[in-house]
């Protein structure tokens, strides 16, 4: 396990563009609801989490999400969607 986790952070660690792995540019992308899961992985906060998983924003694409348990997770979604050119919908 402790291997597979590395090796997971070393994946996460090259950037957002590679968490898609075979699609740089999809029409639509989804965030459902974020929780404090895998958080030995992606950070221990709501907007930690929140900025690893909008890795999946590519420039030009729609993004929706639903409203977040967190007003950072919401905040961290909304600043990542401006910063990678992605228009967002909640």
């Amino acid at each position: 396990m402790e291997n597979s986790n590395r090796n997971v952070k070393q994946y996460l660690n090259r950037g957002p563009e590679t968490l898609i792995i075979g699609y740089s540019k999809p029409a639509v992308v989804g965030i459902t609801a974020l929780g404090l899961d895998h958080t030995n992985i992606l950070g221990t906060t709501m907007a930690d989490i929140a900025w690893q998983k909008a890795g999946v924003m590519k420039p030009g694409s729609l993004a929706f999400t639903v409203p977040q348990p967190s007003p950072d997770a919401m905040d961290v979604l909304r600043q990542r969607a401006i910063n990678r050119q992605v228009r967002s919908y909640i």
